[in-house]
């Protein structure tokens, strides 16, 4: 499948399913950041300082989260995708099924749910 004749060997609804609710999580960052930020300049930057690259280093992505240093650890767990790519390996390359991933759906609807929540706050702060 694909450049690299990768095997597709999980489920590709759960797949799916784990994908919009990592949407969910991302989304909530943006509405957050454009809920704090004074301009659209202000916004981007602190979405790609705070949010993109973070998500690269701490995510799993080029390292395992294994080896990083104890505070990396720490901050890898905060970040969704870190959550996210434990999801998308187990499923696309391992096959495995959704009761291994229980905790890291719950820490991304936890995640969503405390982004959104602190957007609304602070929408309603600067309205009133």
């Amino acid at each position: 499948m694909g450049l690299f004749q990768t095997k597709f060997t999980g489920s590709f609804l759960f797949l799916t399913f784990s994908t919009v609710i990592y949407l969910f999580c991302t989304v909530g960052v943006g509405v957050l950041i454009s809920v704090l930020a004074k301009n659209q300049i202000t916004a981007m930057l602190i979405a790609f300082l705070g949010t993109i690259i973070p998500s690269f280093i701490y995510s799993g992505y080029f390292s395992p989260i294994t080896s990083m240093s104890e505070t990396g650890q720490l901050i890898s767990k905060i970040i969704p995708a870190s959550y996210f790519m434990s999801i998308v390996r187990g499923v696309y390359l391992k096959g495995i099924g959704v009761e291994s991933f229980i905790s890291e759906l719950l820490s991304l609807f936890i995640y969503a749910t405390m982004i959104y929540g602190l957007a609304i706050l602070s929408f309603r702060k600067r309205i009133g």
